[in-house]
């Protein structure tokens, strides 16, 4: 299947005796999708003829996890994005690219939105939810000169009560 194919991919398998299944997946076909066509299996004399099961397995994301129509994801990022805020750019499993904007964040946060996971099979205008783990990657400060100069700085901020 081609990501971004919103029309969906039609797969065809030829079976003996010049039979076809034609199979029409969209790209928000689930993980483990099986379809039964009974009856078009092996003729054996004697017996009656089986079926034919197709199952799908999904192909690993490198970035995303799907559960349901939501799709889970982790984004590492450095301590000053964290602070001050910062464009996120994803590019997503249908190929295509958003820019989240993120405000600052206070420590490990997840974030939720809206429409921004997969499309729904039964009504594809509907889409799931993205979910985004933050990882904050801190500095290393070694250096008693760097940390009262981290210090000077953070001194001066308002903190949250």
């Amino acid at each position: 299947m081609n990501p971004g194919d919103e029309d969906g991919t039609e797969i065809t398998f030829v079976l003996p005796l010049s039979l076809s299944i034609y199979l029409f997946l969209t790209f928000c076909t689930f993980h483990y999708f099986c379809r039964r066509f009974p009856g078009v299996g092996d003729l054996v004399p004697g017996f009656d003829p089986g079926d034919v099961v197709i199952k799908l397995r999904q192909k690993k994301h490198k970035s995303f996890t799907r559960a349901g129509n939501d799709l889970h994801a982790k984004a590492t990022i450095h301590v000053c994005d964290a602070i001050t805020g910062f464009e996120l750019d994803l590019n997503m499993p249908d190929g295509q690219r958003e820019t989240l904007e993120i405000d600052p964040l206070h420590g490990n946060t997840s974030m939720v939105f809206d429409g921004l996971g997969m499309p729904r099979a039964d009504d594809p205008s509907i889409r799931g939810d993205l979910h985004i783990s933050f990882v904050i990657k801190w500095p290393i400060i070694d250096k008693s000169s760097d940390k009262d100069a981290v210090r000077k700085v953070l001194e001066h901020l308002t903190y949250p009560k």
